[in-house]
């Protein structure tokens, strides 16, 4: 009879070794593809919020806060300067304004108080008119950790009236 090796129970020192300097190397991969991918998240969450808030504020002033009464229905169309729009709408004159970083309704030009705030944070606001058309021009920021994200829309508008 011949010489039986005993069978093997457990792992040698050489692989107890290895396994523990190669785990922290896959643990740290892992949580850097995972602390990644969260930041991705929260960036593109406010990207959304920030082109919602700009679209929704585009919408508002070319068709009106309430759904009528917008610029695309407008008769006369002032523009004093780059961030003032006036405009003449049935009977009343309204117009949007940028002021302190949010855009501004005045619902009647000529009555003081009836300004409302159509959405903040707004870096650059510029109108444009001319040839029966409105142009405008639409940008916002915002701040995720470090980086900062921009959103900016812009617009043509034909005058109906």
């Amino acid at each position: 009879m011949g010489w039986v090796r005993p069978a093997r129970k457990g792992f040698t020192l050489v692989e107890l070794l290895l396994s523990s300097a190669i785990m922290p190397l896959v643990i740290s991969g892992v949580m850097g593809v995972y602390i990644m991918s969260i930041n991705t998240w929260k960036e593109s969450i406010e990207r959304f919020s920030l082109q919602r808030d700009s679209f929704l504020a585009m919408e508002k002033m070319v068709r009106g806060p309430e759904g009528t009464g917008g610029v695309v229905g407008s008769s006369a169309i002032e523009c004093p300067n780059s961030y003032t729009l006036n405009y003449t709408n049935g009977a009343n004159e309204r117009g949007y304004y940028l002021s302190g970083g949010n855009i501004m309704y005045d619902e009647d030009t000529s009555a003081m108080g009836t300004d409302t705030v159509i959405v903040d944070g707004v870096n650059s606001l510029i109108f444009t008119a001319g040839g029966g058309m409105v142009t405008i021009s639409l940008s916002r920021q915002g701040q995720v950790g470090s980086k900062t994200i921009t959103a900016a829309l812009f617009t043509q508008v034909k005058i109906r009236n």
